[in-house]
C-alpha cells in the first residue's frame, strides 16, 4: 500500500485520461502569462507544463514515503532488482470518506477498466 497525493488519477504518465489532459491544456492555454506569447511558443510552454502536471497526477512519479529522493516507480524497480520478482501496479484505488473507489485496473495489455466500488 502506498499513500499518495489526492491528485493522483492514474498509475503511470502514459495512462493519463485524455479528458484530464484536455481540461488541463485548456486551463494552461488561458493563463495570463502566455497571452502575449506567439502561438508556437505558447504551445511548447503548455506542453512542458502538461508534462509536469502528468507527473503530479501519476502514482509512479510520486515521491516515495520511504525515501523522498526516489519516486514510487524507482522504488519498485529497486525491489524488482533485489528480489528478482516481477512487480507491477495492477490498479489504483482512492479512498474518499471511508469508501474505496477503484479508479483503474490493468489487464495484460494495460487497458483501463472501471471497477465497482468496494464494500
Amino acid at each position: 500500500m502506498v499513500v499518495a497525493s489526492s491528485e493522483v488519477v492514474c498509475v503511470s504518465v502514459d495512462d493519463m485520461p485524455a479528458e484530464v489532459l484536455a481540461k488541463e491544456r485548456k486551463v494552461e492555454m488561458g493563463k495570463e502569462d502566455l497571452k502575449s506569447k506567439p502561438e508556437a511558443v505558447r504551445a511548447k510552454i503548455v506542453e512542458g507544463r502538461l508534462e509536469k502536471i502528468k507527473k503530479n497526477f501519476s502514482l509512479l512519479e510520486q515521491p516515495s514515503l520511504r525515501d523522498n529522493n526516489k519516486t514510487v516507480g524507482e522504488l519498485i524497480k529497486e525491489t524488482i532488482a533485489a528480489t528478482g520478482e516481477n512487480i507491477r501496479v495492477s490498479r489504483l484505488c482512492t479512498q474518499l470518506d471511508g469508501l474505496w473507489l477503484n479508479q483503474l485496473c490493468y489487464k495484460s495489455n494495460p487497458t483501463n477498466c472501471h471497477l465497482p466500488v468496494h464494500p
